[in-house]
C-alpha cells in the first residue's frame, strides 16, 4: 500500500486573483481619469507652445534684427568718429626751452620766436648802467610792452593794475603764478635799449612747446 496526498494552492491563487483585480481597478482609474487629465494639460501646453512659435519667436526675431541694424548704425558712427580722432594730433609732452640774448641795439631784436602752441613761463631781464631798456612780447597777435629802468635781475610780469592796456612791469621778486601764458599759434619776445640811451640788455625766456 503506497502513501499519497494532495497539496492545495487554491488560497494563493485566490490571493493573486484579488491583487490582479485590485490593480485592474487602479489601472482603469488611471486610464479613465489621470491620462485624460494629463492629455488636457498636454493639449493646453501645445496651444501655448504653438503661440510662442507662431507669435513670440517671430516678434523676438524682428527685435533681434532691429537691434542688429541699430548696432551696425552705431558702429558706423563710432568708426567715423574714430577716423576723425585718429586724424587729430595728440600732444605727447611739452618740451622745455630757455632762450637767451644780450644786445646793445636800440632797435627791436628777437630773443625768441616760436610757431605753434606752448606755454610762456617767464622772462628775466638785466641791463647795465642807469639807462633803460624795453621788452615787447607778442602772443597770438596780442602785444605787451614794458620799459624797464631798474637795474639788477628783473622778473617781467603783466601789469594787472592797467585795465585798458597791455603793459608789462618788472619786479625783483619772481611771481611765477602771475605769468603762465598759453599760446596757440605763435610767440615772439623782443628787446632793445631805449632809443637815444646806451646800455647792454640781457634777457632770458622760459617756455615750453607742445610736441605732437
Amino acid at each position: 500500500m503506497s502513501n499519497s496526498f494532495n497539496i492545495s494552492v487554491a488560497p494563493e491563487i485566490a490571493a493573486v486573483s484579488a491583487l490582479v483585480s485590485a490593480n485592474g481597478v487602479i489601472i482603469a482609474d488611471i486610464h479613465d481619469t489621470d491620462l485624460p487629465a494629463a492629455q488636457t494639460v498636454i493639449d493646453a501646453n501645445a496651444v501655448i507652445i504653438a503661440d510662442i512659435h507662431d507669435t513670440d519667436l517671430p516678434a523676438a526675431e524682428v527685435k533681434i534684427d532691429t537691434s542688429i541694424t541699430d548696432i551696425a548704425a552705431v558702429k558706423t558712427v563710432v568708426d567715423a568718429v574714430q577716423v576723425k580722432t585718429d586724424a587729430m594730433p595728440q600732444i605727447v609732452r611739452s618740451k622745455w626751452f630757455g632762450a637767451y640774448l644780450s644786445t646793445g641795439n636800440d632797435t627791436w631784436t628777437t630773443v625768441v620766436s616760436v610757431s605753434g602752441s606752448g606755454i610762456l613761463y617767464g622772462i628775466n631781464e638785466t641791463h647795465t648802467g642807469g639807462e633803460s631798456c624795453e621788452i615787447r612780447l607778442t602772443l597770438d597777435g596780442v602785444t605787451w610792452t614794458a620799459c624797464i629802468d631798474t637795474t639788477g635781475m628783473q622778473f617781467i610780469m603783466p601789469k594787472f593794475t592797467n585795465i585798458s592796456g597791455n603793459d608789462l612791469i618788472s619786479s625783483v621778486n619772481p611771481a611765477v603764478e602771475h605769468f603762465r601764458f598759453e599760446f596757440w599759434q605763435d610767440m615772439l619776445v623782443e628787446i632793445r635799449v631805449t632809443p637815444a640811451e646806451s646800455a647792454a640788455v640781457n634777457a632770458k625766456v622760459h617756455y615750453s612747446v607742445d610736441q605732437f
